[in-house]
């Protein structure tokens, strides 16, 4: 996770924007890929381990995608049946952690950013090259906790350990079109009267930006299962349950399967997530009418 704390610039809407704290979870899952993929056999080279991979941690991301694509290897999505562990849940796949924390550094040096950690940037994804983009003025924390909710709940707490009296900005790692623009706004919707707390809708039922006035109120969101339909809403219904007001950001797509990947690519075509998801395209890869892996 990621948090920072700055006063935006003065704007002719919204005046002087407070200094905020941003948090983005789950920075080792990095990689975006199509639903969930798995090596099948028959590949000219026989198996993923021949490619190269580096990245295993959240399957085989879009680096295994890249690289089997240049070795000729014949890719195919198709829905999959789940061992009787993972009935009730989605494949969740997280993907673009350089663009995130690009967009956290490029608010401003008012705004401190703070990234929680689950687990060693050396594993991940092009980790030395996120390490690199983690500047001097980063605070980096471990994640604690048994879930996925416990763990937003300890980061939030820690940062107003850290930070007293700084309201906080956390969001995801698979939003590869998200800007500082964007981050700019939603910091001054929370500084609006009548805002205790944000939050940005994705339109599969989840959220891709939880905005808290005070990071301690992160505690209702102890009882919200995470990536499921109704996370928004039972978010939504926590966070009211403690008496915030809470204030709705317009909703953005998150990557979870392969087609929201071609949705997110079209949104922001100059990113390196937008030309990567064009190579496997150009190289008719991947089926095209595919939903992905649920």
């Amino acid at each position: 996770m990621t948090s920072s704390a700055a006063p935006p610039p003065d704007t002719s809407t919204h005046g002087a924007r407070p200094e905020v704290d941003i948090i983005l979870p789950r920075l080792d899952e990095a990689g975006a890929l199509p639903g969930t993929i798995r090596p099948g056999a028959g590949g000219p080279a026989g198996r993923p381990a021949d490619l190269g991979v580096t990245a295993r941690r959240s399957g085989y991301p879009l680096e295994m995608l890249l690289r089997a694509t240049r070795a000729g290897w014949r890719l195919f999505e198709r829905d999959i049946t789940y061992w009787p562990e993972h009935l009730g849940k989605r494949s969740k796949v997280d993907g673009s952690p350089r663009r995130t924390v690009d967009a956290v550094t490029g608010m401003g040096r008012h705004h401190r950013p703070i990234i929680a950690l689950a687990g060693d940037l050396a594993g991940a994804c092009r980790g030395s090259e996120i390490d690199a983009a983690l500047d001097a003025r980063w605070d980096r924390i471990p994640q604690h906790g048994a879930c996925f909710a416990a763990r937003l709940v300890a980061a939030h707490r820690m940062t107003a350990r850290r930070h007293p009296g700084r309201p906080v900005l956390q969001i995801a790692m698979d939003t590869p079109h998200l800007t500082s623009e964007i981050l700019l706004e939603a910091a001054a919707q929370l500084h609006l009267p009548g805002h205790d707390a944000v939050l940005g809708p994705t339109p599969d039922g989840g959220w891709w930006l939880l905005g808290l006035r005070d990071p301690r109120a992160a505690r209702a969101l102890r009882g919200v299962t995470m990536s499921t339909s109704h996370t928004r809403h039972d978010t939504l219904t926590a966070l009211r349950d403690l008496g915030l007001r809470v204030g709705l950001l317009p909703s953005m797509t998150d990557v979870d399967t392969w087609s929201e990947a071609v949705t997110v690519a079209a949104a922001a075509p100059t990113t390196r997530f937008g030309a990567a998801v064009r190579l496997c395209q150009a190289d008719g890869s991947t089926a095209s009418t595919a939903s992905g892996a649920r």
